[in-house]
């Protein structure tokens, strides 16, 4: 009897996000702030953690990542990109649009690609 395969798209809604990640000196990505020892590996689906309270940060369990690639709250920096990702268990949070508008707190984060360089935008801008 073999072993089945399932990819979590077949299990779970996934939908297309982007999320703002930091590049290392390494040339790794990782997230800006909330466990941001992590590495994200492209093509892989990769679980959140829920137990990491970071002091000065709401707690909002769960891979944060954007409906759009708008988060004008964030200041620009040279080694911030943008990726794009799939994402699935997840719950949509309604932000400002100073925010970035719609974000998406998933279980789930599937990095696919690097889009570009954060250029910034919004109230870092005036």
């Amino acid at each position: 009897m073999g072993k089945y395969i399932v990819e979590l798209d077949d299990i779970y809604r996934s939908i297309t996000a982007y999320k703002l990640v930091k590049r290392r000196k390494d040339g790794t990505f990782g997230p800006l702030y909330i466990d941001c020892r992590h590495h994200f590996e492209i093509g892989e689906w990769q679980e959140a953690k829920y137990d990491i309270i970071k002091p000065g940060y709401a707690v909002r369990p769960g891979w944060h990542t954007c409906k759009h690639m708008s988060a004008p709250h964030i200041k620009p920096r040279p080694d911030r990109y943008w990726m794009k990702v799939k994402v699935a268990d997840y719950i949509e949070f309604e932000r400002p649009e100073g925010q970035g508008g719609t974000w998406f707190l998933s279980k789930w984060i599937k990095p696919l690609n690097i889009i570009s360089k954060y250029e910034g935008g919004g109230i870092w801008e005036r």
